[in-house]
């Protein structure tokens, strides 16, 4: 394909977005018109299914087209190694012009994300620099967290694409940005007030005491703190109120690309890595489940000449579906490329290849509450998981054999197990998905040492809960 016939690509990943929450996949509240106006001028995937339910395994599939059995980037080894093409080194091979902005340390030099980039940045990185453009940026910060308009990172994010793009890019060969808001993520303390006001107010939660609600999962899930239904409510409604704020953000960003004439020649691709639990399953944070608040998350793709507008597929895909795709849009051809693929373009004409089930893969876990609390009991969540979903049923295999069966059509929110009240069901799943794993081996990363995270990772990944 010749470099002035390569589109350019836009890949936005919200961290923690639950697919039930963007109002054109249902949710009652208007949190998402920007993304539902996106979904109208291109395809929404209606069943989209993250292989993997955190950060670092969800974006190294993504990334490479891999489930986290190949890539070997997961809870006990948090580094993706050489072994894989990403797509971030397969578009600078073609000229692609390369740039990730990121609000989650995670994607950075510390877990080998950001390999085939030219440029990694985000505002987290500026923490402690005494560059005067820094210094400027945690001046204009303190200015938002005083007048009640501090965010995550999306506004500055959007700063920084845009100067990227003016000043940056040459505007001759094609630009892949890949750019992960975080606004979704707990904590939801940093919400601009006009949206939290708002959600608040459509939740009947106006007089709440949002600021002591707690957010600190693992305080939950050792009972160190108790939570009643009302306090989940609040989290639910500020989650909402994130979710709209990002919508907002994204739309200014859409408006931006829209003035410098490119976005139509943008594939311009929302996605999710995981989702979150909110009190669902007596859980919090995104982690030790594959339930549907977890791996079901949105996907949209606007690309007018691939993609006709108003399109809903309703089939199983999966994010790193996403790959493929991209690798047929700029028609890479490159063997060993294709030969890791282990998923399918979501181009219309491609959709009849498409398997109809998706898998999602829960490695074991770290015991990260031993530290600060001693006497919990870690044994129930220290177990792998696997979940074999199809349009009707999800089938959930556990390493210490409390294995689950749920009824999607009948029970959405995955609240009565079927595993001994259906066994022909829940064997014939059991036997595809045991097949499955035989043909998808873990493999070993390469990887014995991995790098050490500086002190704006580890600044970063303590905001957002990571690190206590």
């Amino acid at each position: 394909m010749p470099q002035e016939d390569r589109p350019n690509i836009l890949l936005i990943v919200m961290d923690t977005a639950r697919a039930d929450h963007l109002s054109c996949y249902g949710h009652p509240h208007p949190t998402t018109p920007v993304l539902d106006q996106l979904a109208e001028e291109g395809v929404r995937f209606a069943t989209a299914i993250s292989p993997a339910e955190w950060t670092v395994p969800s974006h190294a599939s993504l990334f490479t087209g891999t489930f986290p059995s190949r890539h070997s980037a997961v809870n006990q080894h948090r580094y993706l190694d050489g072994r894989l093409h990403t797509l971030a080194e397969v578009l600078g091979r073609l000229g692609y012009h390369t740039a990730c902005f990121t609000n989650n340390a995670f994607i950075s030099e510390a877990t080998g994300l950001n390999r085939g980039f030219h440029l990694t940045d985000g505002p987290f990185r500026w923490n402690g620099s005494r560059q005067p453009s820094h210094l400027l940026w945690r001046g204009m910060r303190k200015l938002t967290q005083w007048t009640g308009r501090k965010d995550q990172g999306a506004m500055f994010t959007n700063l920084l694409v845009y100067r990227w793009l003016l000043r940056r890019w040459d505007g001759e060969q094609p630009f892949f940005l890949f750019i992960n808001y975080v606004e979704p993520h707990m904590p939801h303390r940093w919400i601009p007030e006009p949206f939290r006001r708002r959600f608040l107010q459509l939740n009947d939660l106006e007089d709440a005491d949002w600021r002591s609600v707690n957010m600190n999962y693992r305080a939950f899930l050792t009972g160190a703190t108790v939570m009643d239904e009302e306090d989940f409510a609040i989290l639910r409604a500020l989650y909402e109120a994130e979710m709209a704020y990002l919508d907002h953000r994204i739309g200014q960003l859409v408006a931006f690309l829209k003035r410098q004439g490119v976005l139509d020649n943008t594939v311009l691709i929302v996605t999710s890595d995981h989702g979150d639990n909110l009190g669902e399953h007596r859980l919090m944070h995104h982690a030790y489940a594959l339930y549907e608040t977890l791996i079901h998350v949105p996907l949209i793709i606007r690309y007018p000449p691939a993609f006709p507008a108003g399109m809903v597929v309703e089939q199983i895909v999966q994010t790193h579906d996403l790959f493929p795709t991209i690798l047929h849009l700029v028609g890479v051809d490159e063997p060993t490329v294709w030969d890791q693929v282990q998923s399918f373009s979501l181009l219309p004409d491609h959709l009849s290849a498409h398997p109809d089930y998706a898998v999602a893969e829960l490695m074991r876990p770290i015991n990260e509450f031993a530290e600060r609390y001693p006497d919990f009991d870690f044994s129930p969540f220290d177990r792998e998981l696997r979940a074999y979903r199809t349009r009707r049923y999800k089938y959930i295999w556990a390493s210490d054999g409390r294995d689950e069966l749920y009824d999607l059509v009948q029970d959405p929110g995955e609240t009565d197990n079927l595993i001994h009240k259906r066994p022909n069901v829940a064997t014939k799943l059991r036997q595809r998905l045991l097949a499955w794993m035989e043909a998808h081996p873990i493999e070993a990363s390469t990887v014995t040492e991995v790098p050490e995270y500086d002190d704006a990772v580890l600044a970063r990944l303590r905001d957002l809960g990571y690190v206590e």
